[in-house]
């Protein structure tokens, strides 16, 4: 029964964060911990996740890098295989998050997994990004690189191990031919004409 009764207010939720105001978003936090610690009590792990992913989602768009990475990191914990569309469905700022958490995380496997079911168009999409002081260390997306989407930034550590376009397709399960468009953006973003400058850009970061 619980499930059903928390769908309405987790709606009301999103559209408070699709609001964006700061009003909006202290009133959404507010009323996020108060489902986590109900969910909590009632051992509801599948709505927690999604509470958590809302709280992460929230504290991202008020700034709170920390914080938002805190909650997603909670939220990965309790996620199983069945639960990906909880993050899947929050859209470019959860591609974002999870991009940002995916640096130094155990199950990193299980992000690049939630990752690549996320479509082209929403990880290619601009997105809510922290500020480069607030970004973890190792992350590509470093001064110099901020202008890239998820799936560049994707692509340039993968071209840092230096695979090939087919190595790098098949580890993201997209085209060869998708490989080379990103390719492609990113030398054009990052002002090079080869993979090994592209790939020095990364390692000066």
């Amino acid at each position: 029964m619980l499930w059903w009764l928390e769908i309405p207010a987790l709606t009301r939720c999103r559209a408070l964060i699709a609001e964006g105001s700061s009003t909006s978003l202290a009133a959404t936090q507010e009323r996020l911990r108060g489902y986590a610690a109900l969910n909590e009590a009632h051992h509801n792990p599948g709505q927690l996740i999604g509470i958590l992913a809302l709280q992460a989602l929230a504290y991202a768009r008020q700034g709170e890098v920390e914080d938002a990475l805190g909650a997603l990191e909670r939220a990965l914990t309790l996620a199983r295989p069945g639960w990906a569309w909880l993050f899947v469905e929050l859209g470019p700022t959860m591609a974002a998050l999870l991009q940002r958490r995916r640096t130094g995380l155990k199950d990193r496997f299980y992000i690049d997994g939630l990752l690549a079911i996320f479509p082209e168009q929403v990880l290619s999409a601009k997105a809510w990004r922290p500020a480069v002081g607030a970004v973890p260390a190792g992350d590509v997306s470093g001064v110099g690189l901020s202008n890239l989407t998820v799936r560049e930034e994707q692509i340039l550590a993968l071209l840092a191990e230096r695979l090939r376009d087919k190595e790098t397709a098949d580890r993201l399960s997209i085209s060869a031919q998708t490989v080379n468009f990103h390719l492609k953006n990113i030398y054009r973003k990052l002002g090079v004409s080869s993979r090994r400058e592209a790939a020095a850009k990364m390692a000066v970061r």
